[in-house]
C-alpha cells in the first residue's frame, strides 16, 4: 500500500483504475487542524478537507469542511490561503469543540444548517448569554456539562430564550451554575422564567 493525504491505498495493476483511486484520495485534503487551513494553499482537485484538531491536534476538533463557491453565511466556515471557501460538515449533532469551544457558535451554525443537537460536555465558563434559536437544542449525557460564570461576573441570564424567539428550543441533561457562592447578584439563570420556559423542562418532547 501507498499512503496519499494521509490515505492508504492499494496498488492497482491496472494504469486507469489506479489513476481513478488516486483522484479520489486526492478529492480529500488532510490537515492536522482548523487553525492551519488559513495558512495553506489547497489543491484544485481538493473537494474535503479533514482535519484532526481545531486549534492543536486532538483537542476534540475535528471536523470536515466542504469546498463552496461562496462565504458561508455563518462562523462554521474557514478561508483558505489560495481564498477558497470552506464549510463545516455536520450530522445530526454539532459540538462547541469544532467552533473553538464556543457554544454560541455552535447554536448559531446549528440553526443555520437545520440541525437539532448541540451536544456539550465538560464546564463552560460564559461571558455572555447563550442566546438560543429556534428549535436548536442544549444536549448532553445528564450531568456531563454544566454552563457557569466566572467569580464575580455581573452576567444575568446565561441562557436566553427570549431575544431570538426561540420557539421549540430546549435543555436537556445540561446543569446550569449561577457560581451564586462568589458573585453579588441575584440572577435569572434562563429567560424566560415562567412555567412554560425550557427551564422547567428536562427531557426533549
Amino acid at each position: 500500500p501507498v499512503s496519499v493525504f494521509g490515505a492508504s491505498l492499494v496498488i492497482a495493476t491496472d494504469a486507469e483504475a489506479a489513476r481513478v483511486v488516486l483522484g479520489a484520495a486526492r478529492a480529500v485534503q488532510q490537515i492536522d487542524t482548523r487553525a492551519l487551513i488559513t495558512s495553506t494553499v489547497i489543491p484544485a482537485a481538493a473537494n474535503f478537507i479533514r482535519t484532526a484538531g481545531y486549534a492543536t491536534v486532538g483537542d476534540s476538533g475535528d471536523g470536515l469542511y466542504k469546498r463552496v463557491g461562496s462565504q458561508p453565511s455563518h462562523v462554521g466556515r474557514v478561508q483558505s490561503a489560495d481564498g477558497t471557501w470552506w464549510e463545516l460538515v455536520v450530522g445530526t449533532d454539532i459540538s462547541p469543540a469544532v467552533l473553538g469551544g464556543s457554544v454560541q457558535d455552535a447554536v448559531d451554525v446549528a440553526f443555520a444548517l437545520g440541525v437539532r443537537n448541540v451536544v456539550l460536555k465538560g464546564t463552560y465558563t460564559l461571558t455572555a448569554a447563550v442566546a438560543m434559536r429556534p428549535g436548536v437544542w442544549l444536549t448532553c449525557v445528564p450531568g456531563s456539562a454544566t454552563l457557569t460564570v466566572a467569580n464575580g461576573s455581573t452576567l444575568n441570564i446565561l441562557v436566553d430564550f427570549t431575544t431570538n424567539v426561540a420557539t421549540g428550543a430546549g435543555m436537556s441533561g445540561v446543569t446550569v451554575n449561577g457560581n451564586r457562592a462568589n458573585r453579588t447578584d441575584n440572577l435569572n439563570l434562563v429567560s424566560p422564567r415562567s412555567k412554560h420556559s425550557p427551564r422547567y423542562r428536562t427531557s426533549r418532547p
